[in-house]
């Protein structure tokens, strides 16, 4: 993110590592918040650091599909694709840029565990 952000894009995101199906390496879902980012651009930027080709698309909440998505091995797999996420993510169930929730990370948790509970 940080050669993005030094193309000029404003970019924050969450996302999630998971390991490829066929074991072949690992790959990256992101929800990001900011700058549009071209295809070619993004494409040049994950090519030149060895990432292979980018899927980019515009989320759609209407659609369907939420963070639940990023976590599907989880839910696939049980226990030991969690544990295996859990050590992908630094021991958490993702990871974030330092803005992405606009917050403080603990701030944001403890204000959607509010809003949950005060439903």
């Amino acid at each position: 993110m940080s050669e993005l952000r030094s193309l000029g894009y404003e970019v924050e995101y969450w996302g999630v590592f998971e390991r490829n199906p066929r074991e072949t390496g690992y790959h990256f879902h992101a929800w990001t918040k900011g700058s549009y980012i071209p295809q070619p651009v993004l494409q040049d930027v994950c090519l030149g650091h060895g990432m292979g080709y980018p899927d980019i698309r515009k989320w759609d909440p209407g659609r369907g599909g939420t963070a639940r998505y990023g976590l599907k091995g989880s839910a696939r797999y049980g226990l030991k694709a969690e544990e295996e996420v859990l050590d992908l993510n630094n021991g958490r169930f993702g990871t974030w840029s330092r803005n992405y929730f606009g917050m403080p990370y603990k701030q944001a948790l403890s204000e959607a565990v509010n809003a949950y509970y005060s439903r």
